[in-house]
């Protein structure tokens, strides 16, 4: 949104959302599942002849009339290699993708992956030359664990030529599911370093084209296939980029019809991926992707829905940002990062709150943002999040689960859904709703806030003020007392929450909403 008049914007900074990954919760650690990275093992470990299968095969869907919504973008424009002038000058043209030729879509992939990488090393290898030493390890006791070296993707100067892999709990009967991920490529460092507080391990494209491999190549993993008769298990993927069953050679959007096979769209999905423009990212591919039924395995779906109202449920989306903002040191605003400490302080010391991570609230809206969860330690189904922009101070939304709302990861995909016109949260402060809750896929009951339980800095108030009047008039403070006041939702009774709620949180709510009118002046 535009700069409000009289707020400095330098002074409040946000997470900046980068990717969007089904976290698994378990009692080690918090597996960081992204959909794309199996899209992307998949076409890393395909053979150059199958490779071209698949690029032929979506050249001659994209020219066929669709019948449905695609998930991603079918006019999608990119820089395009077109051919060469006398004197050797590369020409290139602003095009549809599904314009181009077969030759020139090769050509261009080709292009596009030493752009990126440095070479083509995407296109010439796969199968088992991107592999080495790839074994089993099941000890009498304890995790199974899946090792591999899996070759860089750019230049090996000066670097190993591989990256080690290592997965704990491979398989789909492990006890802890990916209970321990590693991989040394800088990718999964950097994930590692900006879930803040969390052990967040990221399943990277090399751990999933390990997994990937060992799936439908077990005779190229030394002991695997030992393992796997002695166990009666097979490797986990969360995610399909293949075709498992007949059921599932279609994939779709739930509002409409059908699509290709999972092959177009893993081709599709490297496109966007090599293509990418300004401001987009892994987040933009799997907005797309977590929307398709058909890619989930069954069990991923279940570990959704596990858990009653207020129960834990073993798996959610999270949020990566670019950076873990809180390590800017001294760019920070002070009042700003005093206000982070205190409600992190004040959450995880006295009111039995956890931090859990990152979520994305709003999503695909215009005021789309990362926050900041805890998650209270004796009601699971009780979260409140801090909310920072960029521009803006910051605020808080606070969600509990309603019981009569189960999980539905593709809820707001189904024609019944009128989705409501998107607002901002300052727009809906002290306005308590039911809302689709991204993280849990579920809608829960949710309020917009200040920060009640703390002091908040006074020189946040002014901004505060200014905010408030850009959002509701000149007068904001009486409308928000207005909205404070007003009757609250019924479903509050049916939420346990206790009597004194009402009487208690209106009137802190009052008394910091005046504080703001008094120094905001």
């Amino acid at each position: 949104m535009a700069a409000i008049a009289g707020i400095d914007k330098g002074k409040y900074v946000g997470f900046r959302l980068t990717n969007i990954v089904a976290s698994l919760y378990n009692a080690h650690n918090k597996a960081l599942v992204d959909p794309f990275s199996f899209f992307f093992g998949r076409f890393r470990v395909s053979r150059q002849a199958v490779l071209k299968d698949n690029l032929e095969e979506w050249h001659r869907f994209e020219a066929e009339k669709k019948t449905f919504e695609p998930v991603f973008d079918p006019d999608r424009v990119v820089n395009a290699y077109t051919g060469e002038k006398p004197d050797g000058t590369p020409i290139t043209e602003r095009m549809k993708l599904s314009e181009l030729s077969l030759e020139l879509l090769v050509e261009n992939i080709g292009r596009w992956v030493r752009h990126k990488y440095g070479n083509k090393n995407l296109l010439r290898e796969g199968s088992n030359k991107v592999f080495s030493d790839t074994d089993v390890q099941a000890p009498h006791e304890g995790e199974i664990w899946l090792n591999g070296n899996v070759r860089i993707k750019g230049s090996a100067v000066g670097r190993g030529k591989f990256h080690s892999v290592s997965i704990a709990g491979p398989f789909e009967a492990s006890a802890e599911r990916l209970g321990n991920l590693h991989c040394d490529c800088e990718e999964f460092e950097n994930v590692l370093r900006k879930h803040g507080y969390t052990n967040g391990q990221y399943l990277c494209p090399d751990i999933a084209a390990l997994l990937y491999y060992a799936r439908y190549t077990p005779n190229g993993v030394s002991n695997l296939e030992a393992v796997m008769a002695r166990r009666n298990a097979r490797i986990w993927l969360p995610f399909h980029s293949f075709e498992v069953q007949p059921a599932t050679a279609d994939y779709r959007v739930i509002k409409k019809g059908q699509q290709p096979r999972l092959s177009n769209l893993m081709v599709t999905a490297m496109l966007f991926y090599l293509t990418q423009k300004q401001g987009e990212n892994k987040a933009s591919i799997n907005k797309g992707l977590k929307r398709l039924e058909v890619i989930y395995d069954p069990l991923l779906k279940r570990l959704f829905g596990q858990g009653k109202a207020g129960a834990a449920q073993e798996a959610g989306y999270e949020a990566i940002a670019q950076k873990w903002i809180w390590d800017l040191g001294n760019e920070i605003w002070s009042p700003l990062r005093a206000w982070k400490n205190e409600m992190h302080n004040y959450l995880t010391t006295r009111a039995g709150f956890e931090f859990k991570g990152l979520v994305v609230e709003k999503e695909k809206t215009p005021y789309e943002t990362v926050a900041m969860e805890y998650v209270k330690k004796s009601d699971l189904g009780h979260s409140v999040r801090l909310l920072f922009f960029g521009g803006l101070p910051p605020l808080v939304v606070e969600r509990r689960v309603v019981p009569e709302h189960k999980v539905d990861i593709f809820a707001l995909e189904k024609k019944s859904y009128r989705k409501p016109k998107p607002m901002h949260f300052y727009e809906e402060l002290y306005a308590p709703k039911i809302t689709y809750d991204y993280r849990r896929c579920r809608f829960t009951f949710s309020e917009v806030r200040f920060a009640h339980e703390i002091w908040n800095p006074q020189e946040m108030m002014p901004d505060y003020y200014k905010a408030l009047q850009h959002f509701y008039g000149s007068n904001a403070i009486g409308r928000l007392a207005i909205q404070i006041n007003r009757i609250r939702p019924p479903q509050l009774e049916r939420l346990n929450v206790p009597k004194e709620f009402d009487s208690a949180d209106k009137e802190r709510y009052l008394i910091l909403v005046n504080t703001i009118r008094k120094y905001g002046r």
